[in-house]
């Protein structure tokens, strides 16, 4: 054979992956899962804002829930939430005032 000193490693490799597919679309279904939320929550949340602020008039001011990235909802909602998993913090604002948290 060939490449018989390093089969082994790429057999290795081969079920290493196969043993991880299971974990891997969970982890896409549950990304998913929070990802539709966040959007559907994101496109109306202008609207939101606008209505009560014309109609209440509460004063409250505008900003946007995900970092507006790719100028599309679905994949700033998943970006964001990619980045949530991994521990990303910084983009839910100040979380020590009560006004800046959402």
């Amino acid at each position: 054979m060939l490449f018989e000193n390093t089969s082994f490693y790429v057999t290795l490799l081969k079920q290493s992956f196969l043993d991880i597919m299971a974990f891997m679309l969970i982890l896409v279904i549950i990304l998913l899962t929070f990802t539709i939320g966040v959007a559907t929550i994101n496109s109306n949340y202008k609207a939101q804002v606008k209505y009560l602020n014309d109609k209440l008039r509460l004063g409250i001011e505008y900003k946007d829930l995900i970092n507006p990235r790719f100028e599309n909802n679905f994949f700033d909602a998943l970006y964001s939430q990619w980045l949530l998993g991994l521990g990303e913090f910084e983009m839910l604002g100040s979380t020590d005032d009560a006004e800046d948290s959402y």
